[in-house]
């Protein structure tokens, strides 16, 4: 399927055929010809979700592995619109990241020991302190 990233016009082709991840509000996609990014696409779009991304996209956290070609946060980098006229707002892209483990891992002390045992406490004070501020921002602002 066929989307454009909203900052520059560009097209790119999602593989819709198969997801790479799916919550409750969305699917996550691959994006053909493009290994390092994946595609966040939206069961229902709205207001919103359109808002949120906007604001995240203005308030990126700082990645430290991203300098050394190892993103280790996806986080939005662009705007995805339908290919349509209207180009309304369908999702977001962000890198992929292959060998990280979800938040939920990292704060649950069980799940942290298992799968990354060398997750000390100053790491873990790290994640809070980054998720407080996207919170602070996404709560700051009118949603």
């Amino acid at each position: 399927m066929k989307f454009r990233l909203a900052s520059t016009g560009r097209w790119i082709i999602v593989d819709t055929d198969r997801p790479v991840g799916s919550g409750g509000e969305a699917r996550v996609y691959a994006v053909v010809g493009d290994d390092s990014i994946v595609a966040k696409i939206y069961h229902t779009p709205g207001v919103e979700q359109k808002h949120k991304i906007r604001v995240m996209l203005a308030n990126p956290p700082d990645d430290p592995l991203k300098e050394q070609g190892h993103p280790s946060i996806s986080w939005p980098t662009d705007m995805l619109t339908l290919a349509s006229r209207d180009r309304a707002f369908a999702g977001y892209v962000m890198p992929r990241v292959f060998s990280g483990n979800p938040v939920f891992t990292v704060y649950n002390p069980s799940s942290r020991r298992q799968s990354s045992p060398l997750f000390h406490y100053q790491y873990l004070t790290r994640t809070a302190r980054n998720i407080a501020i996207v919170l602070a921002i996404a709560l700051a602002v009118d949603l």
